[in-house]
């Protein structure tokens, strides 16, 4: 087999890959015109799925842009071309990436590391939580649904509050998280500035990078990403993603 015939074997599996979960039919034989954009098609249908985010990954884009001028050269004009070894190499590493990307849930902190709070739990522990463990951010949930995170920036809020309504003291026995409701951070955060996004244990890591840089881009601070069953707050989380478990990572993506 010659690398012509390697390569387009892998450009075939990843065009029906994609196009079989983007519901676009593959017409006519190698040749033909109309397949000279179904790759680019299904991309276009896949990238805001949380699933294939690694096709809003830019590097990604330009290595199939390029996979693509060459396979339309290979197919075409098949004695104008002949990939190298290292090119086939790429365009396999390239399709699976795309049919195995590495998952969010790879880089979550998950249980029994994930520490989550009730309701009606005691703050004060979980302040002792935080410090030894150095955590920012715990969800507090109810019956399995976020109904708040308690945060460094709530903590503070709800500090200058508890002073001003008790003479500078901040009282903290026996207070629960129920007790101070109103002073944690929204399970979505708010619109100004914080948010805290949700996924479910199908979305891959490419996609959660996007979200974290988006967020950037538009002056925002993304906390952090929660895993749930069914990617909403009104389900029982599996996981937690901030932007440092994202990029000590790096070498995944």
């Amino acid at each position: 087999m010659t690398n012509s015939d390697k390569f387009r074997n892998e450009w075939n599996q990843i065009e029906k890959y994609l196009c079989n979960n983007a519901g676009i039919d593959i017409d006519g034989d190698e040749k033909d015109e109309s397949r000279r954009n179904t790759v680019h098609n299904a991309i276009k249908k896949l990238e805001t799925k949380a699933r294939f985010g690694i096709l809003r990954d830019q590097s990604m884009r330009r290595e199939l842009s390029t996979m693509k001028a060459l396979r339309n050269l290979i197919v075409h004009n098949e004695h104008l071309a002949e990939p190298s070894d290292e090119t086939v190499s790429t365009i396999t590493h390239i399709r699976e990436l795309i049919t195995h990307p590495p998952m969010a849930a790879h880089v979550a902190i998950k249980p029994p590391h994930l520490i989550t709070a009730e309701i009606d739990d005691v703050i004060a522990e979980y302040l002792k939580i935080m410090n030894d463990l150095n955590i920012t951010n715990i969800p507090v949930v109810h019956n399995q649904k976020v109904v708040g995170i308690f945060s460094e920036r709530s903590v503070v809020i709800w500090a200058n509050h508890s002073s001003q309504e008790n003479d500078g003291s901040i009282l903290l026995t026996e207070k629960t998280f129920g007790d101070i409701k109103e002073f944690l951070d929204k399970p979505t955060g708010d619109e100004d500035y914080l948010q805290y996004k949700y996924c479910s244990r199908k979305t891959d890591l490419y996609y959660v990078r996007s979200l974290f840089s988006e967020a950037i881009n538009q002056n925002q601070r993304l906390a952090a990403v929660f895993i749930t069953q069914d990617g909403t707050p009104n389900s029982r989380i599996e996981g937690i993603i901030t932007a440092w478990d994202i990029y000590k990572d790096a070498d995944t993506i």
